[in-house]
């Protein structure tokens, strides 16, 4: 019997063995696992930064490019100021990019001194009711502009809503089109 109880005693110990190997096994399995995981993330991580990457260098583009259009504008403008009026040092590439009705509220709120320098407090017009409504275009003399400066400005105007009104690629193709042709 003795024999016996330890021979039952030596399988059960055996069978304890293999059921700890094979714990051991799945635990190994189970870690394996858990570092592919951890690398098909760090995969799909760097893949997200890259992405962000190219999305922030198109963004930073875009922004330069329209820059460039805004600076060539203005150098177009100023060029013509020059050449028209050369005894008119006023600035009148400001009054353009502002919108009419912005110029309007302005030219309304300058209140008109009286005699002894008492201002009346009912000349200045509050902006909301220059603002409201349609946005009527201004005659050029009232912002100072010089008649033959009037052409001008209307291209100016016609100009930059063209500007505003176009797609990426025309704006490019606008702005350098040799780079654009180059490119195709």
């Amino acid at each position: 019997q003795k024999q016996q109880q330890q021979q039952q005693q030596q399988q059960q110990q055996q069978q304890q063995q293999q059921q700890q190997q094979q714990q051991q096994q799945q635990q190994q399995q189970q870690q394996q696992q858990q570092q592919q995981q951890h690398h098909l993330h760090q995969q799909t991580q760097q893949q997200q930064q890259q992405l962000l990457q190219q999305t922030q260098q198109q963004q930073s583009q875009h922004l330069q490019t329209q820059q460039q259009a805004l600076l060539e504008l203005s150098n177009i403008a100023a060029a013509g100021d020059a050449a028209t009026l050369p005894q008119q040092p006023m600035d009148t590439s400001a009054p353009l990019v502002a919108p009419p009705t912005v110029v309007g509220s302005i030219s309304v709120q300058l209140p008109g001194v009286i005699g002894n320098g008492v201002v009346p407090a009912e000349v200045p017009v509050p902006v909301s009711s220059v603002a409201t409504g349609e946005p009527r275009p201004i005659p050029m003399d009232s912002i100072g502009l010089h008649p033959s400066q009037e052409s001008l400005a209307e291209e100016s105007r016609a100009l930059a809503s063209e500007l505003t009104a176009m797609t990426e690629t025309e704006l490019m193709n606008y702005i350098c089109p040799s780079a654009f042709d180059a490119g195709k």
